[in-house]
């Protein structure tokens, strides 16, 4: 009635296989590796000194600048991943943009830094008709216009808080 179970050596190694691809997988370890709480910043724009604090919790984080108004970027959030655009408070740059990856440990932020600058240009400032009735260059000039110039550099992050905070 009952039929003996030979169990083979392929036998053996498939279970053990088998128990062994039904394990439960390890948990998220970008939560494991995450700062939390206080980081002092410092972003240095050509000669300019931005600073200020990032403060990291589980589900957001918030940035105090010194002598800057900052408020969150229209992109969202992505992750853990932000972004804020930043008044300079006068100067040459007309924007300033501070982003913060809080997934790395330790965090990355960098800045990206918009200024106008003059540049010239040559253009025709005077025309004439040719035989063939084609409009000809007779005299250039040098135009000044305003341009768009994007520097970016890294964060300098550093740790706050502990007994003496």
């Amino acid at each position: 009635m009952f039929r003996s179970l030979v169990v083979t050596p392929t036998l053996t190694i498939l279970a053990i296989l088998a128990v062994a691809c039904h394990q439960v997988a390890p948990p998220d370890s970008r939560s494991e590796t995450r700062f939390f709480g206080r980081l002092s910043y410092k972003a240095i724009v050509d000669s300019r000194e931005e600073r200020g604090i990032f403060i990291i919790d589980p589900d957001t984080a918030v940035i105090e600048a010194e002598g800057a108004f900052c408020r969150e970027g229209a992109v969202g959030k992505v992750h853990h991943f932000y972004s804020w655009s930043c008044s300079m408070g006068g100067g040459d740059y007309s924007s300033l943009t501070i982003t913060l990856d809080a997934d790395k440990a330790p965090p990355l932020s960098t800045w990206r830094a918009t200024h106008t600058v003059k540049r010239q240009r040559q253009v025709c400032v005077a025309y004439t008709t040719n035989a063939k009735g084609e409009q000809v260059c007779t005299k250039n000039g040098t135009e000044t216009y305003d341009a768009s110039e994007t520097k970016t550099g890294r964060v300098l992050t550093l740790p706050v808080g502990g007994a003496g905070d």
